[in-house]
């Protein structure tokens, strides 16, 4: 089932820290023509009190007054936002872990995009949204934006990393049309990172590919770039480095300071498909800026969309 109206999925942790992340998913919606659905988990159960066993009803009436307050809370942050009643598509505040509440409402509400913090602190007993947000790309089959320290909308400044494959031009051409549909400006640059690892150019060497498998590399990126980024407004630069890839995208986007950083969840190999999701977890661990991350679903989407 799919929603009748096109939604942004916001997480929030109801903190000072989360005011960015709703008012980046407010102002996101409004680009998409979207609305936002906001939700908060709260993440444990009240079981006890001075060592004293409450009754059924008793743990009912509190969880029922937690939820009222925390629905109020929603509510005056969804305003802050903007979230007038024609933007704002619903509120969900119920009991759950943080990660499974938001995946659980993207399965149902199949949101154009979820929207998180990068690293809330809720005060409340146990982490929030964006502690977990490692958890939730893993298992999303959205995109997820995972804001920090705000997010420029449009963005003008993308770190785009490719491997090359199938997916990876899934996941940029995902990438364009989103940044397409955010308004990314003409002046706008988008750098194109590809990591050459050193397995990998043992691999050409051994294959005998003709001529420097560095300079084969580079050819190959530029030809990736012409096919399936040529629709992006602005400018697209290829890239290359080698290293692993992890550590070069950080490396690359602490040094570039991008609006934004687009990575795929998947692997070129078996064993690192194993690993979904793990490079896309470093890097929104360890790079500045707020990243958009596109699983494998969302990316074919995408590409079947455009095709049709």
């Amino acid at each position: 089932m799919t929603p009748d109206t096109a939604t942004v999925l916001v997480g929030t942790a109801l903190t000072p820290d989360s005011e960015p992340v709703v008012q980046a998913g407010a102002a996101i919606a409004r680009a998409l023509g979207a609305k936002v659905h906001l939700a908060h988990a709260v993440p444990y159960p009240v079981e006890f009190f001075d060592d004293t066993p409450l009754s059924d009803r008793v743990l009912e009436a509190i969880r029922t007054r937690e939820i009222e307050t925390l629905v109020r809370e929603a509510t005056a942050q969804a305003e802050r936002a903007g979230l007038g009643d024609e933007l704002l598509h619903g509120i969900t505040v119920e009991p759950g872990e943080p990660h499974r509440t938001l995946v659980e409402l993207a399965r149902t509400l199949h949101p154009e995009l979820v929207v998180i913090g990068a690293a809330e602190e809720s005060g409340r007993i146990t982490r929030a949204f964006g502690s977990t947000a490692g958890r939730v790309i893993r298992k999303a089959t959205r995109p997820v934006l995972v804001v920090r320290h705000g997010c420029a909308l449009p963005p003008t400044s993308v770190l785009l990393p490719v491997d090359l494959s199938p997916l990876s031009a899934d996941v940029s051409r995902s990438a364009c049309a989103l940044l397409g549909r955010l308004g990314a400006p003409a002046s706008g640059r988008t750098e194109v990172l590809f990591v050459l690892t050193e397995r990998q150019r043992l691999l050409l060497t051994a294959a005998e590919v003709a001529g420097d498998p560095v300079e084969a590399t580079r050819q190959r990126l530029a030809v990736f770039c012409e096919r399936y980024l040529s629709d992006l407004p602005g400018t697209v630069e290829p890239r290359l480095r080698g290293g692993e890839p992890a550590d070069e995208i950080v490396k690359r986007a602490q040094e570039l300071g991008p609006d934004l950083v687009v990575v795929g969840t998947h692997g070129r190999s078996g064993f690192e498909r194993l690993l979904i999701g793990s490079v896309a977890a470093d890097v929104v661990r360890g790079v500045p800026s707020s990243v958009l991350v596109v699983p494998p679903e969302a990316a074919l989407r995408a590409a079947i969309a455009q095709v049709g």
